[in-house]
């Protein structure tokens, strides 16, 4: 996570209201602290859902810009709550994330529209490139 500088990367993507804001949606308690002090600290404003009924409830109450989605959540399937939450959050780009890696899961995660599907384990180096992309989107839009 640290460039050659020694510095860790900074998301440009604005300040204030204008930082990415990003919905992880894991159960996984040590992957989702991990996740979150990253994200916080590349300059985005993390948040978490570790089951599919609050991740909709953040969804119905915040706008995010981009969300990864685990796809077994321990209440149920993060695909059937991938569609739920593109109707709540029709802007935002989604990352699913699994440890099962299949042409199954790859062929759903492209019919759903899937920004990218990320397999456990993932390098951060790699979560951290999808993030900034994302959030160059996000300032070319703006």
């Amino acid at each position: 996570m640290v460039s050659p500088t020694g510095k860790e990367p900074t998301i440009t993507s604005g300040k204030g209201a204008n930082k990415l804001r990003v919905l992880v949606v894991e159960d996984e308690g040590r992957l989702v602290a991990m996740l979150l002090r990253v994200i916080g600290r590349i300059g985005c404003v993390p948040e978490a859902a570790v089951r599919c009924k609050e991740a909709l409830i953040k969804a119905k109450n915040r706008t995010y810009d981009l969300i990864l989605l685990d796809h077994y959540l321990s209440d149920g399937s993060g695909f059937d709550l991938l569609a739920q939450i593109k109707k709540l959050q029709p802007a935002a780009e989604i990352v699913t994330m699994t440890g099962e890696n299949s042409k199954e899961i790859e062929l759903q995660c492209r019919n759903q529209r899937v920004i990218y599907h990320l397999i456990k384990p993932f390098d951060f180096n790699e979560l951290i490139s999808l993030i900034s992309h994302a959030a160059q989107r996000k300032s070319e839009k703006n």
